[in-house]
């Protein structure tokens, strides 16, 4: 994907933690530069990225609001349009003592990368043709959320004034990658996390399960129980738009 995706940052909290001025500021002169300067050239995925007081048409949202259950906001998966949808609750996140850009980086990487919340990565080589026998461990699948395994804001790094979230390289899923593996080098081997860190993981044997490399932020727990984890388990016919007239 080019830059043909265009994604509108909007702040429809109550502007206490989240200032307009803030948030534009960001925008332009932090979260632009990662998306086209750190990750397209990892992940060959690029987004125009502006700070918008209304959607521009045709584009993927990032919504600034205060706290998860805010107008029912965490009950909607895609924009009016049915496009990608992503979400950050500046009161919840400043509760847990981390900081908001570093949230609103991460959620727009993990959009871009993963749109429709369905990519997995085989943490092995496996002949698709022929059957596991009994006892045999089957493949395993990461889910591909490009910030989670290293998604403490301890992981994050500057831009200007701003810091972002650090994001996992394509040689995190490489088993014989000798590296790097993540941006801000802060993981060392393929599949690992960081201190915060998790990821989705999925097996035969095991289903869904959320791996967490030490204590994740609790804003984080919350999250993604009810958020993009849910999304990659729940049946797509189950995604609510967002009605037409909320944003």
């Amino acid at each position: 994907m080019g830059k043909g995706i265009t994604v509108s940052i909007m702040n429809r909290s109550d502007k206490k933690i989240v200032t307009d001025a803030a948030l534009e500021d960001f925008v332009k002169n932090a979260l632009q530069k990662q998306v086209s300067d750190d990750f397209f050239p990892a992940w060959n995925v690029d987004a125009e990225v502006t700070f918008e007081q209304n959607p521009r048409p045709g584009s993927w949202w990032v919504v600034i609001l205060n706290y998860t259950d805010q107008s029912n906001w965490f009950g909607y998966h895609v924009t009016e349009a049915g496009l990608p949808l992503a979400k950050v609750f500046a009161q919840t996140i400043e509760r847990g003592g981390c900081n908001w850009t570093v949230s609103v980086s991460h959620e727009l990487l993990e959009m871009l990368a993963d749109p429709d919340i369905n990519r997995m990565v085989c943490d092995s080589s496996f002949d698709p043709t022929r059957l596991p026998t009994p006892g045999e461990k089957s493949a395993r699948f990461f889910a591909l959320e490009v910030c989670d395994p290293c998604a403490s804001d301890n992981d994050g790094y500057p831009i200007g004034t701003h810091k972002v979230s650090d994001f996992i390289l394509p040689s995190w899923y490489q088993k014989e990658s000798k590296g790097p593996f993540d941006k801000h080098n802060k993981i060392l081997q393929p599949f690992a996390l960081s201190d915060g860190g998790y990821v989705g993981r999925y097996s035969n044997e095991d289903g869904w399960q959320l791996i967490a490399g030490g204590k994740m932020a609790p804003y984080r727990d919350d999250i993604k129980l009810r958020g993009r984890t849910w999304l990659r388990t729940s049946n797509r016919w189950l995604w609510k738009p967002v009605p037409n007239g909320v944003i």
